[in-house]
């Protein structure tokens, strides 16, 4: 058993060494073993935040160096308007605060995402008086089902001399 978390801590280690080299994940994850690149994105991750490997900060140093940089770069565009530099800030910005760990998860978040707000109940109630349908004995003073009455409409038959 401790063989295995030795192991593990090792690839993190080497993970992050690799990832320093500029190595991407997919070679990353072929060097170390990992079945994908996420793998190896997860351990470098995961080294990060344990602070496992003694080249963690300076890696997280260079990675806040090159998001400035990127910053720099896209700043005055967005600032002229243009919208996908302004998502580029926006997403570095957000690199920034997690890799410096400022970001907090939330207490009142549910823990699947991907479940739907309950809905709000409806404010209907129903009407205290009794309902009767259509046609029923309470409409037998208008017109209707049980007072059968020809309707007039007001008007006769058609002039034939109009269609002249």
């Amino acid at each position: 058993m401790k063989t295995k978390r030795s192991l593990a801590k090792w690839r993190e280690a080497e993970a992050i060494r690799l990832r320093l080299e500029g190595f991407d994940y997919q070679d990353i994850a072929r060097a170390l073993g990992y079945r994908s690149r996420s793998g190896a994105w997860k351990a470098v991750n995961r080294s990060l935040s344990r602070q496992v490997a003694a080249g963690a900060e300076e890696y997280r140093a260079q990675m806040l160096m090159d998001i400035e940089i990127a910053y720099e770069h896209s700043w005055p565009k967005a600032m002229a308007g243009n919208n996908k530099a302004m998502d580029h800030v926006l997403r570095l910005s957000d690199q920034r605060i997690r890799l410096l760990g400022l970001a907090q998860p939330s207490r009142n978040r549910s823990a699947n995402v991907h479940e739907r707000p309950a809905r709000a109940s409806s404010t209907w109630t129903e009407p205290t008086d009794q309902l009767h349908p259509f046609g029923s004995e309470n409409d037998s003073p208008h017109q209707g089902v049980h007072n059968p009455q020809p309707i007039s409409f007001g008007y006769t038959t058609p002039n034939p001399t109009w269609n002249a």
